[in-house]
């Protein structure tokens, strides 16, 4: 049992309350157009290179045995087909500008992790939370350490897009006491333009979720001029009033944080769009709306 891990966050405050370890988990099925995490996209591990970093001393050139990186008239040129992902570069890489993303972890590995950190858990009221990419698409890897987890008292929350079978959900729900659940649109031609996949799946889960006794946060990530008008805002607040397990709305506003990342890797990606960042004014505006037709505790990141 393992999973491809990209990131595991030890002492994170972000995820969920208390002190926490978060596990991102590689794959995703929706390819959101302003995807602040794009190297979580694809399954496999992937390699990003900062050309505009780069200083091309040729040290990954001399470090690569298959010599997928050359020094070409004072340019750094990489061959992709060439690339073993063996990580020689990386090392051998003195300003640090290229990374692999994502390893091949045992369930073990990754326990011993986690495990690190149990009376900080305990003494925070903290726990585990698994996000990525979308955890539930390495379910069997998700589902086995959420049940470890829970056999030692130890509080998970899942971090989820809700772009998943329900059986699954059924199966997951006994071992996890909290769900961030993503809301990108409820229009569904603004969904499927936007991120690749419908949100009928999303929102029947949603549904099904919202009627069980595991609390639910709502995050939304809120772009200029794609859903945050005051029909939107509307639409999303008449969503939560209507699910007793849904607790807070956490508004995300849009930040650009993702463009470069997906500039930077070397497998295509959808393109990210540039969006508008909100304005101080545009939070403003959102507090108002929740505060006009949400029934449940909202906040308003910066």
């Amino acid at each position: 049992m393992e999973a491809v891990v990209f990131d595991i966050q030890r002492f994170s405050l972000t995820n969920g309350p208390g002190i926490r370890t978060t596990v991102f988990l590689k794959g995703c099925p929706l390819s959101c157009k302003w995807c602040h995490n794009p190297e979580s996209q694809k399954m496999g591990q992937g390699i990003s290179i900062a050309f505009d970093k780069c200083v091309s001393c040729g040290a990954c050139a001399s470090a690569c045995e298959r010599q997928a990186h050359s020094i070409v008239e004072g340019k750094h040129e990489f061959d992709l087909s060439s690339c073993q992902l063996d990580g020689h570069c990386v090392e051998a890489c003195p300003k640090d500008v290229i990374k692999i993303w994502g390893n091949h972890q045992p369930i073990e590995e990754v326990m011993e992790v986690l495990l690190k950190d149990v009376d900080y858990y305990k003494n925070s009221d903290g726990g585990v939370t698994f996000s990525g990419g979308e955890p539930m698409s390495q379910f069997p890897f998700l589902l086995e350490a959420c049940q470890r987890l829970n056999a030692l008292g130890i509080a998970v929350c899942l971090d989820t897009s809700g772009q998943s079978s329900l059986g699954n959900f059924k199966k997951i729900l006994p071992y996890i006491s909290l769900i961030h659940f993503d809301i990108k649109s409820l229009d569904a031609s603004k969904h499927k333009e936007a991120t690749g996949v419908s949100n009928e799946t999303i929102l029947s889960n949603l549904q099904w979720l919202g009627q069980q006794d595991c609390p639910i946060v709502l995050r939304c990530p809120t772009i200029p001029d794609f859903n945050d008008s005051d029909q939107d805002f509307k639409a999303l607040s008449d969503l939560a009033n209507s699910l007793p397990a849904v607790k807070t709305v956490d508004i995300l506003p849009y930040h650009a944080m993702g463009i470069n990342k997906a500039e930077q890797l070397l497998e295509a990606v959808p393109g990210q769009e540039h969006y508008r960042v909100p304005t101080e004014e545009d939070k403003q505006r959102y507090a108002h709306l929740l505060n006009r037709y949400c029934q449940k505790d909202f906040t308003i990141g910066k």
